[in-house]
């Protein structure tokens, strides 16, 4: 079992055997989730921007300007059919 103490400034070092369970590095994010009566640690999802890039399907390849989104937009807020 491991422990960790809190400090007087609210903070605690991870023991390294839970830092090795989890495959935190330094820098890593973790997550802190509280269910009914225990906490869960675990370490955050993070994703690099570049990696999300062809993740949306598109129905056509149709490339719309700026005047065409607008233009779209405030047909959606008027209610306005296409």
């Amino acid at each position: 079992m491991s422990i960790a103490t809190l400090t007087n400034t609210e903070q605690m070092t991870i023991p390294k055997d839970v830092l090795i369970f989890l495959g935190i590095k330094i820098g890593d994010k973790l997550d802190f989730m509280i269910e009914k009566d225990h906490v869960i640690l675990r370490p955050a999802a993070t994703v690099d921007v570049r990696d999300l890039k062809g993740i949306l399907k598109r129905e056509t390849n149709k490339i719309v300007s700026i005047e065409e989104m607008n233009a779209a937009i405030v047909r959606g807020a008027t209610g306005e059919p296409e």
